[in-house]
């Protein structure tokens, strides 16, 4: 098995990543298109993370890019985020707002993909420098959010 430490990008998946970006971009409300793509600083999520972590869920909720439902678990899904980036020395994770299996093989690519599931909080996926093409092995819980 490849380890994180050897994937070239850390690439995080779904509402919890895209309502972080949304946040930190300082979109009008949550924008899963405009989101795509972006690139979040762990040092930036950090400075997200010590705001969120002094708000209690009703304020979460008035946070203009959450979405109803996520506003119990965006801290949760924020640190878990930091905690992956952290364990895995990456300082920056990209935003993919279309899901796992539109960003494995893209563009004929033949890295593999490590999918880390989390439900209703946030999916992970390391893009592995070496690794043929295969189908994601879940590491957790393959639960769907939505």
């Amino acid at each position: 098995m490849t380890h994180g430490r050897e994937a070239k990008r850390l690439i995080a998946v779904a509402g919890t990543p895209i309502t972080l970006a949304s946040i930190l971009l300082e979109f009008p409300d949550y924008d899963p298109v405009a989101s795509h793509g972006a690139t979040l600083s762990q040092a930036s999520l950090r400075d997200l993370l010590a705001r969120i972590q002094t708000m209690t869920v009703p304020e979460i909720a008035r946070i203009p890019q959450v979405e109803h439902g996520r506003e119990d678990v965006l801290l949760a899904g924020a640190l878990i985020l930091d905690e992956v980036m952290e364990q895995l020395g990456k300082g920056e994770v990209l935003v993919s707002g279309r899901g796992c299996a539109t960003d494995r093989g893209r563009r004929g690519d033949t890295t593999g993909r490590v999918i880390i599931r989390l439900p209703r909080v946030l999916s992970i996926s390391t893009e592995l420098a070496s690794a043929p093409a295969r189908n994601p092995q879940p590491l957790a819980s393959q639960s769907r959010h939505r």
